[in-house]
């Protein structure tokens, strides 16, 4: 398939009972999206399974970073991805809904609360700047969106990493967290149609 009839393909109109997975890659994913999406989970899960298994975490912990480290690079590409960008801003889709995406994306916190080694500095520090982030990409008009948000992602990437007091053997979730909700879900991207500027 080309790309406008990938892109075509994934503007139906969908039913009220939409299933998790078209949730999550968008309605009418094309099968290299669908294994995409997957592939960036698999890194992420096997990247955060190696780095639980480097520390002296309880089994649960070292779950929590694994499950989180999926989803985060799993969101990254998936949510950059055509069926994905076409879902999320599909029309009657707002600022409000992308901004509120961010905002429930509360990881920063609860490392906080389970890992020693993530400080609650740095939690605070990286989720509202995150979400400030997230705004900005949002409220932007659709043709600088990709370009605010890579601006942001890159501050605040640096920040996080060079001053935030991230451990190092969790340094890594800090680009994940930011790319996929600075970067990867508020930009519209060929998406049309939807409520943002």
């Amino acid at each position: 398939m080309t790309d406008a009839k990938d892109a075509a393909a994934v503007r139906i109109k969908t039913p009220a009972g939409v299933s998790i997975a078209d949730r999550l890659a968008g309605p009418g994913a094309t099968r290299l999206e669908l294994m995409l999406g997957l592939a960036a989970s698999a890194v992420g899960l096997a990247v955060g399974l190696a780095a639980a298994l480097s520390q002296p975490w309880l089994w649960w912990e070292q779950t929590l970073v694994v499950l989180i480290a999926a989803d985060l690079a799993g969101g990254v590409v998936v949510n950059a991805q055509p069926a994905s960008r076409l879902w999320w801003h599909r029309p009657g889709r707002r600022s409000v809904h992308h901004i509120r995406f961010a905002v429930l994306h509360v990881h920063p916190f609860i490392f906080a609360i389970l890992l020693d080694e993530w400080s609650w500095g740095l939690a605070i520090g990286l989720y509202v700047a995150v979400v400030v982030g997230a705004a900005a990409v949002a409220l932007s008009p659709r043709r600088l969106q990709e370009a605010v948000g890579l601006g942001c992602a890159g501050m605040i990437i640096a920040g996080a990493t060079s001053w935030g007091g991230a451990p190092s053997v969790l340094v890594w979730l800090v680009p994940l967290y930011v790319l996929k909700l600075v970067v990867s879900h508020p930009v519209a991207g060929i998406a049309t149609g939807s409520g943002n500027r």
